[in-house]
Protein backbone atom coordinates (compact mmCIF):
# COMPACT_ATOMS: atom_id res chain seq x y z
CA UNK A 1 0.00 0.00 0.00
CA UNK A 2 2.98 2.09 0.46
CA UNK A 3 4.58 1.40 -2.71
CA UNK A 4 0.83 2.74 -4.28
CA UNK A 5 0.45 5.59 -2.68
CA UNK A 6 4.18 6.93 -3.16
CA UNK A 7 3.58 6.11 -6.96
CA UNK A 8 1.42 8.99 -7.19
CA UNK A 9 4.22 11.55 -6.22
CA UNK A 10 7.91 9.75 -6.38
CA UNK A 11 9.27 9.34 -9.99
CA UNK A 12 11.30 6.22 -9.10
CA UNK A 13 8.45 4.07 -7.23
CA UNK A 14 5.91 5.35 -10.66
CA UNK A 15 8.56 3.82 -12.71
CA UNK A 16 8.73 0.94 -10.75
CA UNK A 17 4.57 0.05 -11.68
CA UNK A 18 5.48 -2.39 -14.52
CA UNK A 19 7.61 -4.66 -12.08
CA UNK A 20 3.99 -4.38 -9.90
CA UNK A 21 2.14 -7.54 -9.56
CA UNK A 22 0.14 -8.01 -6.87
CA UNK A 23 -1.57 -6.56 -3.78
CA UNK A 24 -2.98 -7.96 -0.26
CA UNK A 25 -5.20 -5.57 1.78
CA UNK A 26 -6.76 -5.83 5.04
CA UNK A 27 -8.44 -2.48 6.13
CA UNK A 28 -10.26 -4.14 9.00
CA UNK A 29 -14.32 -4.50 9.39
CA UNK A 30 -14.76 -1.02 9.38
CA UNK A 31 -12.33 1.46 6.86
CA UNK A 32 -13.29 4.93 6.45
CA UNK A 33 -14.99 5.89 2.96
CA UNK A 34 -11.72 8.52 2.87
CA UNK A 35 -9.50 5.71 2.60
CA UNK A 36 -11.22 3.34 0.12
CA UNK A 37 -11.86 6.34 -1.87
CA UNK A 38 -7.91 7.05 -1.75
CA UNK A 39 -6.98 3.23 -2.64
CA UNK A 40 -9.75 3.41 -5.91
CA UNK A 41 -8.16 6.68 -7.00
CA UNK A 42 -4.40 5.41 -6.72
CA UNK A 43 -5.48 2.01 -8.28
CA UNK A 44 -7.19 3.80 -11.40
CA UNK A 45 -4.32 6.18 -11.97
CA UNK A 46 -1.54 3.77 -12.36
CA UNK A 47 -3.97 1.25 -14.05
CA UNK A 48 -2.21 1.88 -17.32
CA UNK A 49 1.27 1.69 -16.18
CA UNK A 50 0.65 -1.77 -13.72
CA UNK A 51 0.60 -4.28 -16.81
CA UNK A 52 2.10 -6.83 -14.50
CA UNK A 53 -1.00 -5.94 -11.89
CA UNK A 54 -2.34 -10.08 -11.75
CA UNK A 55 -3.25 -10.87 -7.99
CA UNK A 56 -5.87 -9.07 -5.98
CA UNK A 57 -6.81 -10.30 -2.28
CA UNK A 58 -9.04 -8.07 0.03
CA UNK A 59 -10.27 -8.91 3.16
CA UNK A 60 -13.75 -7.96 4.52
CA UNK A 61 -14.54 -7.52 0.75
CA UNK A 62 -17.69 -6.70 0.92
CA UNK A 63 -17.80 -3.29 2.84
CA UNK A 64 -14.80 -2.16 0.45
CA UNK A 65 -16.87 -2.78 -2.54
CA UNK A 66 -19.40 -1.25 -1.16
CA UNK A 67 -21.67 0.45 -4.00
CA UNK A 68 -21.53 4.26 -3.04
CA UNK A 69 -17.78 3.70 -2.78
CA UNK A 70 -15.94 3.98 -6.29
CA UNK A 71 -13.57 0.52 -5.45
CA UNK A 72 -15.61 -1.95 -7.17
CA UNK A 73 -16.02 0.03 -10.57
CA UNK A 74 -12.31 0.63 -10.61
CA UNK A 75 -11.23 -3.30 -10.25
CA UNK A 76 -14.26 -3.92 -12.42
CA UNK A 77 -12.67 -1.96 -15.15
CA UNK A 78 -9.02 -3.47 -14.85
CA UNK A 79 -7.71 -6.19 -17.43
CA UNK A 80 -4.89 -7.35 -16.25
CA UNK A 81 -6.11 -9.47 -13.29
CA UNK A 82 -5.49 -13.59 -13.08
CA UNK A 83 -6.23 -14.13 -9.52
CA UNK A 84 -8.96 -12.76 -7.35
CA UNK A 85 -9.78 -13.91 -3.43
CA UNK A 86 -12.05 -12.43 -1.80
CA UNK A 87 -12.75 -12.81 2.05
CA UNK A 88 -15.91 -11.68 3.66
CA UNK A 89 -17.35 -12.33 0.35
CA UNK A 90 -21.15 -10.52 0.16
CA UNK A 91 -23.67 -8.96 -2.46
CA UNK A 92 -21.33 -6.45 -3.32
CA UNK A 93 -18.92 -9.05 -4.44
CA UNK A 94 -21.15 -10.31 -7.12
CA UNK A 95 -21.88 -7.47 -8.83
CA UNK A 96 -18.78 -6.48 -8.97
CA UNK A 97 -17.76 -9.85 -10.35
CA UNK A 98 -20.31 -9.55 -13.27
CA UNK A 99 -18.47 -6.29 -14.42
CA UNK A 100 -15.05 -7.30 -14.53
CA UNK A 101 -13.12 -7.30 -17.59
CA UNK A 102 -10.28 -9.28 -16.31
CA UNK A 103 -9.39 -12.89 -17.62
CA UNK A 104 -9.48 -14.59 -14.71
CA UNK A 105 -7.46 -17.86 -14.29
CA UNK A 106 -7.99 -18.29 -10.29
CA UNK A 107 -10.99 -17.04 -8.14
CA UNK A 108 -11.34 -18.03 -4.10
CA UNK A 109 -14.41 -16.08 -2.85
CA UNK A 110 -15.23 -17.30 0.99
CA UNK A 111 -17.49 -15.48 3.51
CA UNK A 112 -14.64 -16.28 5.63
CA UNK A 113 -11.10 -16.48 5.80
CA UNK A 114 -7.42 -15.53 8.08
CA UNK A 115 -8.04 -12.10 7.74
CA UNK A 116 -11.80 -11.90 7.88
CA UNK A 117 -13.26 -13.82 10.90
CA UNK A 118 -17.02 -12.66 11.30
CA UNK A 119 -18.91 -14.22 8.14
CA UNK A 120 -21.01 -11.81 6.12
CA UNK A 121 -25.16 -12.50 5.77
CA UNK A 122 -25.42 -15.05 3.05
CA UNK A 123 -25.94 -12.93 -0.34
CA UNK A 124 -27.49 -15.28 -2.92
CA UNK A 125 -31.06 -14.14 -2.36
CA UNK A 126 -31.54 -14.89 -5.86
CA UNK A 127 -30.58 -17.42 -8.27
CA UNK A 128 -28.31 -15.22 -10.52
CA UNK A 129 -26.00 -14.89 -7.77
CA UNK A 130 -25.12 -18.59 -7.52
CA UNK A 131 -20.97 -18.38 -7.87
CA UNK A 132 -20.74 -20.62 -10.56
CA UNK A 133 -23.33 -18.40 -12.27
CA UNK A 134 -21.56 -15.01 -11.32
CA UNK A 135 -18.46 -16.83 -12.84
CA UNK A 136 -19.80 -17.77 -16.20
CA UNK A 137 -18.29 -15.42 -18.75
CA UNK A 138 -15.01 -16.59 -17.13
CA UNK A 139 -15.81 -20.66 -18.24
CA UNK A 140 -13.07 -20.43 -21.21
CA UNK A 141 -10.42 -19.28 -19.05
CA UNK A 142 -11.45 -19.95 -15.16
CA UNK A 143 -8.66 -22.89 -14.13
CA UNK A 144 -8.92 -23.00 -10.12
CA UNK A 145 -12.06 -22.00 -8.26
CA UNK A 146 -12.28 -22.12 -4.16
CA UNK A 147 -15.35 -21.47 -1.96
CA UNK A 148 -17.19 -22.02 1.25
CA UNK A 149 -20.10 -20.52 -0.56
CA UNK A 150 -23.43 -22.61 -1.17
CA UNK A 151 -23.48 -24.25 -5.15
CA UNK A 152 -26.79 -24.48 -6.71
CA UNK A 153 -26.45 -23.80 -10.04
CA UNK A 154 -24.55 -26.12 -12.39
CA UNK A 155 -27.29 -28.00 -15.03
CA UNK A 156 -25.63 -26.81 -18.27
CA UNK A 157 -22.75 -25.33 -17.21
CA UNK A 158 -18.75 -26.29 -18.93
CA UNK A 159 -16.01 -25.36 -17.45
CA UNK A 160 -13.70 -26.76 -19.97
CA UNK A 161 -10.16 -25.51 -18.21
CA UNK A 162 -10.93 -25.67 -14.82
CA UNK A 163 -8.62 -28.08 -13.54
CA UNK A 164 -8.55 -27.17 -9.47
CA UNK A 165 -11.87 -27.32 -7.07
CA UNK A 166 -12.48 -26.97 -3.74
CA UNK A 167 -16.03 -26.64 -2.74
CA UNK A 168 -16.41 -25.94 0.72
CA UNK A 169 -20.57 -25.87 0.99
CA UNK A 170 -22.47 -27.95 -1.00
CA UNK A 171 -25.71 -30.08 -0.36
CA UNK A 172 -25.48 -33.45 -1.49
CA UNK A 173 -22.90 -36.01 -4.05
CA UNK A 174 -23.75 -35.28 -7.26
CA UNK A 175 -20.88 -36.78 -9.07
CA UNK A 176 -22.43 -36.63 -12.87
CA UNK A 177 -23.15 -33.03 -12.71
CA UNK A 178 -19.84 -32.00 -11.23
CA UNK A 179 -18.51 -34.34 -14.19
CA UNK A 180 -20.26 -33.06 -16.44
CA UNK A 181 -19.53 -28.94 -15.46
CA UNK A 182 -15.78 -29.91 -14.77
CA UNK A 183 -14.83 -32.64 -17.59
CA UNK A 184 -11.20 -32.01 -17.35
CA UNK A 185 -10.92 -31.65 -13.58
CA UNK A 186 -7.61 -32.95 -12.27
CA UNK A 187 -7.88 -31.90 -7.94
CA UNK A 188 -10.52 -32.11 -6.27
CA UNK A 189 -11.61 -30.97 -2.27
CA UNK A 190 -15.11 -31.18 -1.05
CA UNK A 191 -17.31 -30.88 1.88
CA UNK A 192 -21.19 -31.21 2.45
CA UNK A 193 -22.90 -28.97 3.88
CA UNK A 194 -24.51 -31.77 6.38
CA UNK A 195 -23.59 -34.89 6.70
CA UNK A 196 -24.61 -37.97 8.95
CA UNK A 197 -21.31 -38.23 11.01
CA UNK A 198 -20.62 -42.05 11.70
CA UNK A 199 -24.25 -43.27 10.42
CA UNK A 200 -23.43 -45.70 8.22
CA UNK A 201 -26.67 -45.84 6.94
CA UNK A 202 -27.45 -42.77 5.70
CA UNK A 203 -23.93 -42.78 4.77
CA UNK A 204 -24.24 -45.88 2.69
CA UNK A 205 -27.06 -44.89 1.11
CA UNK A 206 -25.99 -41.50 -0.15
CA UNK A 207 -22.66 -43.55 -1.51
CA UNK A 208 -24.76 -46.18 -3.53
CA UNK A 209 -26.85 -43.15 -5.00
CA UNK A 210 -23.60 -41.50 -6.37
CA UNK A 211 -21.90 -45.04 -7.41
CA UNK A 212 -24.96 -45.63 -9.62
CA UNK A 213 -25.04 -42.37 -11.13
CA UNK A 214 -21.76 -42.60 -12.19
CA UNK A 215 -22.22 -45.77 -13.90
CA UNK A 216 -25.40 -44.52 -15.82
CA UNK A 217 -23.74 -40.88 -16.50
CA UNK A 218 -19.51 -41.70 -16.10
CA UNK A 219 -17.26 -40.20 -14.31
CA UNK A 220 -13.97 -38.64 -14.79
CA UNK A 221 -11.18 -40.77 -16.62
CA UNK A 222 -8.64 -39.98 -13.37
CA UNK A 223 -8.05 -37.47 -10.71
CA UNK A 224 -5.06 -36.55 -9.53
CA UNK A 225 -6.09 -35.99 -6.28
CA UNK A 226 -9.03 -35.95 -4.16
CA UNK A 227 -9.10 -34.07 -0.44
CA UNK A 228 -11.92 -34.15 2.47
CA UNK A 229 -13.17 -35.18 5.71
CA UNK A 230 -13.93 -38.91 5.78
CA UNK A 231 -17.22 -39.20 5.46
CA UNK A 232 -17.73 -36.53 2.69
CA UNK A 233 -15.50 -38.67 0.68
CA UNK A 234 -17.18 -42.17 1.59
CA UNK A 235 -20.53 -40.14 0.46
CA UNK A 236 -19.22 -38.88 -2.68
CA UNK A 237 -18.33 -42.29 -3.67
CA UNK A 238 -16.36 -41.59 -6.31
CA UNK A 239 -15.53 -44.59 -8.68
CA UNK A 240 -12.35 -43.43 -10.67
CA UNK A 241 -9.12 -43.76 -9.82
CA UNK A 242 -7.44 -41.23 -8.01
CA UNK A 243 -3.50 -40.61 -7.85
CA UNK A 244 -3.61 -39.52 -4.28
CA UNK A 245 -6.42 -39.37 -1.59
CA UNK A 246 -6.06 -37.30 1.67
CA UNK A 247 -8.56 -37.98 4.16
CA UNK A 248 -8.80 -35.12 7.00
CA UNK A 249 -10.14 -35.68 10.47
CA UNK A 250 -10.02 -39.38 11.49
CA UNK A 251 -10.82 -39.05 15.34
CA UNK A 252 -11.90 -41.92 17.75
CA UNK A 253 -15.25 -41.65 18.98
CA UNK A 254 -15.79 -41.78 23.16
CA UNK A 255 -16.87 -43.74 24.23
CA UNK A 256 -15.16 -46.22 22.37
CA UNK A 257 -16.47 -49.86 21.39
CA UNK A 258 -16.09 -52.55 18.59
CA UNK A 259 -20.05 -51.75 17.52
CA UNK A 260 -20.61 -50.69 13.74
CA UNK A 261 -20.48 -47.35 14.51
CA UNK A 262 -17.60 -47.40 16.04
CA UNK A 263 -15.47 -49.17 13.33
CA UNK A 264 -17.18 -47.55 10.60
CA UNK A 265 -14.21 -45.36 9.95
CA UNK A 266 -11.95 -48.52 8.92
CA UNK A 267 -14.21 -49.60 6.48
CA UNK A 268 -15.35 -46.16 4.96
CA UNK A 269 -11.77 -45.89 4.54
CA UNK A 270 -10.92 -49.98 2.99
CA UNK A 271 -14.02 -48.75 0.41
CA UNK A 272 -12.55 -45.45 -0.49
CA UNK A 273 -8.81 -47.33 -0.99
CA UNK A 274 -10.80 -50.18 -2.86
CA UNK A 275 -12.22 -47.75 -5.38
CA UNK A 276 -9.63 -45.00 -5.76
CA UNK A 277 -6.67 -47.18 -5.86
CA UNK A 278 -4.29 -44.89 -5.31
CA UNK A 279 -0.81 -44.58 -5.30
CA UNK A 280 -0.32 -41.79 -2.54
CA UNK A 281 -2.29 -41.83 0.67
CA UNK A 282 -2.32 -39.01 3.67
CA UNK A 283 -4.17 -40.05 6.76
CA UNK A 284 -4.87 -36.63 8.61
CA UNK A 285 -5.97 -37.73 12.57
CA UNK A 286 -7.20 -36.35 15.86
CA UNK A 287 -4.99 -37.08 18.08
CA UNK A 288 -3.23 -40.80 19.00
CA UNK A 289 -5.91 -42.73 19.75
CA UNK A 290 -7.61 -43.65 16.91
CA UNK A 291 -4.24 -45.42 15.77
CA UNK A 292 -3.45 -46.99 19.62
CA UNK A 293 -6.27 -48.59 19.38
CA UNK A 294 -6.31 -52.62 18.40
CA UNK A 295 -9.25 -52.50 16.21
CA UNK A 296 -7.69 -49.68 13.69
CA UNK A 297 -4.27 -50.68 14.41
CA UNK A 298 -4.58 -54.24 13.02
CA UNK A 299 -6.80 -52.82 10.21
CA UNK A 300 -4.32 -50.54 9.32
CA UNK A 301 -1.65 -53.64 9.13
CA UNK A 302 -3.90 -55.24 7.12
CA UNK A 303 -5.15 -53.13 4.59
CA UNK A 304 -3.98 -54.51 1.00
CA UNK A 305 -5.05 -51.38 -0.82
CA UNK A 306 -2.73 -49.75 1.89
CA UNK A 307 0.17 -51.73 0.91
CA UNK A 308 3.27 -50.61 -1.14
CA UNK A 309 2.52 -47.31 -1.89
CA UNK A 310 4.23 -44.30 -3.26
CA UNK A 311 4.60 -42.73 -0.40
CA UNK A 312 2.03 -42.31 2.81
CA UNK A 313 1.94 -39.96 4.96
CA UNK A 314 0.20 -39.47 8.62
CA UNK A 315 -0.38 -36.19 10.09
CA UNK A 316 -1.80 -35.70 13.17
CA UNK A 317 -3.51 -32.58 15.52
CA UNK A 318 -2.38 -33.05 18.98
CA UNK A 319 -5.48 -31.29 20.78
CA UNK A 320 -4.01 -32.49 24.50
CA UNK A 321 -0.43 -32.29 24.98
CA UNK A 322 -0.63 -34.04 28.70
CA UNK A 323 -2.92 -36.71 27.15
CA UNK A 324 -1.47 -37.41 23.91
CA UNK A 325 2.09 -36.95 25.05
CA UNK A 326 1.64 -39.97 27.56
CA UNK A 327 0.33 -42.26 24.43
CA UNK A 328 3.22 -40.96 21.79
CA UNK A 329 5.80 -43.72 22.57
CA UNK A 330 2.80 -46.50 22.15
CA UNK A 331 1.26 -44.39 18.66
CA UNK A 332 5.32 -44.04 17.93
CA UNK A 333 5.60 -48.01 18.03
CA UNK A 334 2.52 -48.40 16.54
CA UNK A 335 3.42 -46.14 13.63
CA UNK A 336 6.69 -48.38 12.86
CA UNK A 337 4.61 -52.02 13.27
CA UNK A 338 1.96 -50.33 10.43
CA UNK A 339 5.50 -49.30 8.21
CA UNK A 340 6.46 -52.66 8.48
CA UNK A 341 3.14 -54.24 7.19
CA UNK A 342 2.57 -51.88 4.62
CA UNK A 343 6.23 -51.32 3.37
CA UNK A 344 5.61 -47.73 1.41
CA UNK A 345 8.93 -46.15 -0.80
CA UNK A 346 8.00 -42.89 1.43
CA UNK A 347 6.97 -42.01 4.61
CA UNK A 348 6.26 -39.34 6.12
CA UNK A 349 4.78 -38.25 10.20
CA UNK A 350 3.72 -34.91 11.30
CA UNK A 351 3.21 -34.03 14.29
CA UNK A 352 1.49 -30.43 14.85
CA UNK A 353 1.08 -28.91 18.38
CA UNK A 354 0.54 -25.65 17.01
CA UNK A 355 -2.82 -25.49 17.94
CA UNK A 356 -2.31 -27.37 21.61
CA UNK A 357 -3.74 -25.19 24.71
CA UNK A 358 -1.76 -25.49 27.72
CA UNK A 359 -3.66 -27.94 30.59
CA UNK A 360 -4.24 -27.91 34.20
CA UNK A 361 -2.44 -31.24 35.32
CA UNK A 362 -4.85 -32.50 37.69
CA UNK A 363 -2.22 -34.03 40.35
CA UNK A 364 0.63 -31.38 39.95
CA UNK A 365 -1.93 -28.92 39.84
CA UNK A 366 0.58 -27.29 37.32
CA UNK A 367 -0.06 -25.90 33.46
CA UNK A 368 1.16 -28.39 31.10
CA UNK A 369 2.63 -27.58 28.08
CA UNK A 370 3.60 -29.69 25.16
CA UNK A 371 7.12 -28.17 25.18
CA UNK A 372 8.84 -31.09 27.52
CA UNK A 373 7.25 -33.61 24.77
CA UNK A 374 8.80 -32.01 22.08
CA UNK A 375 12.11 -31.71 23.42
CA UNK A 376 12.26 -34.83 24.42
CA UNK A 377 11.31 -37.14 21.34
CA UNK A 378 13.81 -38.46 19.58
CA UNK A 379 13.71 -37.92 16.12
CA UNK A 380 16.63 -38.96 14.41
CA UNK A 381 15.71 -42.68 16.23
CA UNK A 382 12.59 -42.90 14.74
CA UNK A 383 12.81 -41.95 11.32
CA UNK A 384 15.49 -44.21 11.34
CA UNK A 385 13.34 -46.46 12.53
CA UNK A 386 10.77 -45.87 9.78
CA UNK A 387 13.67 -45.92 7.15
CA UNK A 388 13.42 -50.08 7.82
CA UNK A 389 10.49 -50.26 6.58
CA UNK A 390 10.38 -47.73 3.49
CA UNK A 391 12.13 -48.00 0.66
CA UNK A 392 13.35 -44.99 -0.25
CA UNK A 393 13.04 -41.93 2.70
CA UNK A 394 11.35 -41.10 5.64
CA UNK A 395 10.87 -38.25 7.53
CA UNK A 396 9.33 -36.51 10.42
CA UNK A 397 8.26 -32.80 11.35
CA UNK A 398 7.25 -31.50 14.51
CA UNK A 399 5.44 -28.20 14.54
CA UNK A 400 4.47 -26.00 17.42
CA UNK A 401 2.93 -22.38 18.25
CA UNK A 402 4.84 -19.54 17.15
CA UNK A 403 6.36 -20.85 14.18
CA UNK A 404 8.61 -23.57 15.77
CA UNK A 405 8.87 -26.63 13.67
CA UNK A 406 11.71 -29.42 13.75
CA UNK A 407 12.32 -30.95 10.51
CA UNK A 408 13.95 -34.71 10.09
CA UNK A 409 14.30 -36.32 6.89
CA UNK A 410 16.50 -39.65 6.15
CA UNK A 411 16.98 -41.11 2.74
CA UNK A 412 18.21 -44.99 1.29
CA UNK A 413 20.87 -43.97 -0.54
CA UNK A 414 21.11 -48.00 -1.96
CA UNK A 415 18.74 -51.01 -2.82
CA UNK A 416 18.14 -53.02 0.54
CA UNK A 417 19.69 -56.62 0.26
CA UNK A 418 18.55 -59.25 2.51
CA UNK A 419 20.07 -59.01 6.20
CA UNK A 420 22.29 -56.10 5.20
CA UNK A 421 22.35 -52.28 6.64
CA UNK A 422 20.55 -49.64 5.13
CA UNK A 423 22.58 -46.74 3.69
CA UNK A 424 21.30 -43.34 4.89
CA UNK A 425 21.69 -39.87 3.91
CA UNK A 426 20.28 -37.82 6.41
CA UNK A 427 19.18 -34.06 7.01
CA UNK A 428 17.50 -31.93 9.42
CA UNK A 429 16.45 -28.36 10.16
CA UNK A 430 14.70 -26.48 13.50
CA UNK A 431 12.85 -23.64 13.43
CA UNK A 432 12.90 -21.33 16.36
CA UNK A 433 14.02 -22.31 19.95
CA UNK A 434 11.85 -24.13 22.29
CA UNK A 435 12.94 -21.34 24.88
CA UNK A 436 12.02 -18.63 22.00
CA UNK A 437 9.38 -20.38 21.21
CA UNK A 438 7.60 -20.86 24.87
CA UNK A 439 8.85 -17.18 25.81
Amino acid sequence: MAFLVASRRDGYAYRRLPFFTNLELSLGPHPSDEVVWYLAETLYSIRLQATYFTSLDLSYANRLLSPHLPLAFVIASLTTLKRIFLEGFGRNCGSMIRRMQSALLDVKLFREGKNCREGIEFPLLHPDNDPILLLQPFHLTLQSFRTDLPIHALHGLRYLNMTTLNLGNIEKPAVSIYVAAFPNLLRLAISFRTTDVLHPSGESDNRRLSIAQQVQYDTWRSLDKVEGELDDLYMLGLTCPVNEVEIVGIFMPYPFSCSPEDTAQAHMIRELMMCARPRRVVLGFVGTAWLVDTWNFEFLCEETALQSLESLEFRVIVGEPHEDAEHMEDFLTCVDIVLSSLGPARFSLTLDWSQAEPQMDVESGLLVTPWDELRDLALDEHVSCFLRSSRQASEMHLVGPDGWRRDVVHYSMAPRSSGSEIPVASASSEGASLAGASA
